[in-house]
């Protein structure tokens, strides 16, 4: 048990420690492309983070690694489209919280409010089978500008394949910027910003 209880200690403070690793480096490790490691199908060519639309026009797809043929022989220039686009909803939310008090008055016994639960879940799913207003267009005029102020704003950055693994932060590099941090506390008394 002691062997055990030590090697799930060990793996909690390397977990909290790639945790803290990765606050202390956000910034640098920011991927602004969508496509970080280089990747080989569709869903790689998303911006990051993604707009409402996600893609902005249907690709042709003639092998299974489509977006590495698309990258091979050169992206081209994009023709844009008009987009249609799923309205938010909170009716996923308003069911589940309908749902859970109707199972907790089924355990607890407290008739009154399954009751109602049950008749709200079925109020919620059928204001939602019978809302029209659904969705949106987004026209390709306006997907076009969306999409050149986006990339006049993102950065290229190096993919996993480029990137130098010499610069990636180790245990040791973090814990001298854990002393560093330490120190800088005690001597200035105030927090050095991450």
């Amino acid at each position: 048990m002691l062997i055990g209880g030590v090697t799930i200690m060990i793996g909690v403070i390397l977990q909290l420690a790639q945790i803290l690793a990765s606050i202390i480096e956000r910034k640098r490790l920011a991927d602004t492309t969508g496509d970080p490691w280089n990747g080989r199908s569709l869903e790689w060519a998303v911006p990051s983070p993604p707009p409402d639309y996600n893609i902005t026009m249907t690709p042709t797809v003639t092998t299974r690694d489509a977006f590495w043929e698309m990258k091979q022989k050169g992206l081209g220039k994009p023709q844009y489209e008009d987009i249609h686009v799923v309205k938010n909803t909170s009716a996923g939310i308003w069911i589940s919280l309908f749902a859970f008090l109707a199972g907790l008055g089924f355990v607890w016994e407290i008739t009154w409010l399954w009751i109602v639960s049950l008749v709200a879940i079925i109020v919620s799913i059928g204001v939602k089978a019978f809302t029209e207003d659904t969705e949106y267009t987004i026209p390709a005029e306006t997907v076009k500008k969306m999409e050149e102020e986006r990339l006049r704003h993102v950065p290229k950055a190096p993919s996993a394949v480029e990137a130098d693994p010499d610069k990636d932060m180790g245990v040791w590099e973090l814990m001298k910027w854990l002393i560093q941090y330490g120190l800088d506390v005690v001597r200035r008394k105030q927090w050095r910003k991450l």
